[in-house]
């Protein structure tokens, strides 16, 4: 996700809520999630066809989306780990 100084600060501020809600388990859990081998069949399928250009604007529209989300939670999965660096015993 390319993100400017504004769209950061979107993150940070959407980010920021969930991380004070962390206790040891739900960052552990966090910081562990992956996409069930359906969608990662499906993300795989959408990111050859977007390699090869035969996208459809539905099919780029949802690839986009998943790319986005993706990135998303591998920063909510930075803040986790993070924490759990931060709170050995919490």
């Amino acid at each position: 996700m390319k993100t400017d100084g504004k769209a950061q600060s979107v993150l940070s501020g959407l980010l920021e809520p969930l991380a004070r809600c962390f206790t040891r388990a739900s960052a552990s859990e966090i910081s562990e999630l992956q996409p069930d081998e359906p969608m990662r069949r499906r993300m795989e399928t959408l990111a050859e066809k977007c390699d090869d250009g035969r996208l459809s604007a539905e099919e780029r529209a949802e690839y986009l989306l998943l790319v986005d989300l993706g990135d998303w939670m591998a920063l909510l999965q930075a803040r986790a780990r993070k924490f759990l660096a931060e709170h050995p015993s919490a």
